[in-house]
């Protein structure tokens, strides 16, 4: 028998071209979720400088080509308290200020919002309140019959190597770093300078303060620069009232937040000079603000409180104390004013060394000579001096003893009013 020939199939065309477009998409979503797995699992680009949630090569990118009105110099800068100052020529308390007058400006480049400050102040507290900028990444401007100058440095300026923090609000501080480097923006990521010179910029981020870090450091008299004799009399000793009460300032003061430090505990008051001394102290536990408690001797006949404060900034945080105090308490407000100045410096020693390098400390004489470790600090700690009465004078010493408590509550409150932000 003949053998039976096969049918050939007729190839359905049809299915074919279904069948590899089901493999192109098969192989698509594949690649497609292969790539989205190694996207989850790629580190983040962090290297070189990042601000707004950008890569440093992202943010360069706001910046390649950008040209601007004009620029000027900044020479140099300053903290004082919270306060943060430019100045066009290197800083000494005399230095003359070309800013001063000018409107300064920030322009945030993540939102592109505008901080602007018009006729600004020759005073440590006449420009910048660090504490009122929100976070971002700014670019700084001086505006000039409606031109905007670009701020640039000569040099590159260096971060401090401690960086500097506002005081704690609700739980949180603000890290304030100032940059003037053309290699900003492109370190470690590229060969060629994306900046065209030493622009300077503000970063503020929002964060927790690292331990070490206090707002506020008070410092129990006797006051003096060697701080060894108490004021005494009608049952008042200085030393030993004004440390039972610092402590319990301390205790009010943190119960509202902040971070506070005592700068002796229980034994002899510190000297205001050398490196064991009081200043050393505050900068070392980088403090923002000091405040010395004292008492003074003088004639029976006169009596009340003095408050006083540096001669470069207005009277905010002092006459709120002040006023917390008179007005609250049998305690009689006498003098409320700035300290008398000699030449450029403050003549209230502690006010003058505290302030660092914004208030020349370490270099009024010789003597402040053993104090040269703060002549360089741009964290200037602003100082406020409170002398609640005179010991010989049997009314000021019984309003003490007898309101003790009441001293310390508006104490806290003149302090918490002042540094209390919307």
């Amino acid at each position: 028998m003949a053998k039976k020939k096969r049918k050939m199939r007729k190839i359905r065309w049809k299915n074919v071209i279904i069948a590899l477009i089901a493999l192109g998409l098969t192989i698509y979503l594949l690649s497609w979720v292969i790539g989205l797995v190694k996207g989850l699992f790629k580190p983040k680009d962090t290297s070189g400088f990042t601000a707004c949630n950008l890569t440093n090569a992202k943010l360069s990118e706001k910046f390649t080509d950008k040209e601007y009105q004009g620029w000027i110099e900044m020479s140099d800068y300053v903290f004082y308290g919270e306060n943060l100052t430019f100045y066009t020529e290197t800083y000494t308390p005399d230095v003359a200020n070309a800013f001063v007058g000018k409107t300064l400006v920030l322009v945030d480049v993540c939102t592109g919002n505008e901080i602007v400050l018009d006729k600004v102040e020759d005073r440590l507290d006449g420009q910048f309140d660090v504490s009122t900028i929100p976070a971002g990444f700014y670019e700084v401007y001086m505006e000039e019959n409606l031109v905007r100058k670009r701020l640039y440095t000569n040099n590159k300026f260096e971060t401090d190597d401690e960086p500097f923090y506002t005081v704690t609000r609700n739980g949180m501080n603000k890290k304030i770093e100032v940059f003037a480097d053309k290699a900003l923006l492109n370190k470690d990521t590229a060969t060629e300078d994306v900046l065209k010179d030493h622009f300077v910029f503000i970063n503020v981020t929002e964060e927790v303060a690292p331990e070490g870090y206090y707002d506020i450091m008070l410092n129990p008299g006797p006051l003096g620069i060697t701080n060894t004799e108490s004021a005494t009399g009608n049952g008042v000793t200085e030393a030993s009232e004004l440390y039972q009460f610092a402590v319990k300032v301390k205790n009010g003061l943190e119960e509202k937040g902040y971070r506070v430090a005592l700068s002796r505990d229980g034994g002899e008051a510190l000297s205001t000079y050398g490196e064991g001394g009081t200043v050393a102290a505050g900068f070392d536990k980088q403090v923002k603000y000091l405040i010395d408690f004292g008492m003074y001797e003088a004639s029976a006949k006169a009596g009340g409180m003095y408050v006083t404060y540096s001669s470069y900034v207005k009277n905010t945080l002092a006459k709120s104390i002040y006023d917390a105090i008179s007005e609250g308490t049998p305690l009689t407000g006498t003098d409320l004013s700035k300290s008398a100045r000699r030449g450029v410096y403050d003549s209230d020693f502690d006010i003058r060394e505290a302030g660092g390098l914004a208030l020349g400390a370490g270099t009024y004489s010789d003597a402040e000579k053993v104090n040269e470790f703060a002549a360089t600090n741009r964290h200037g700690m602003e100082c406020v001096c409170v002398e609640f009465i005179n010991t010989k004078n049997a009314t000021d010493a019984q309003n003490w003893l007898n309101n003790t408590d009441l001293i310390v509550e508006k104490t806290v409150e003149g302090i918490a009013a002042a540094l209390a932000r919307e």
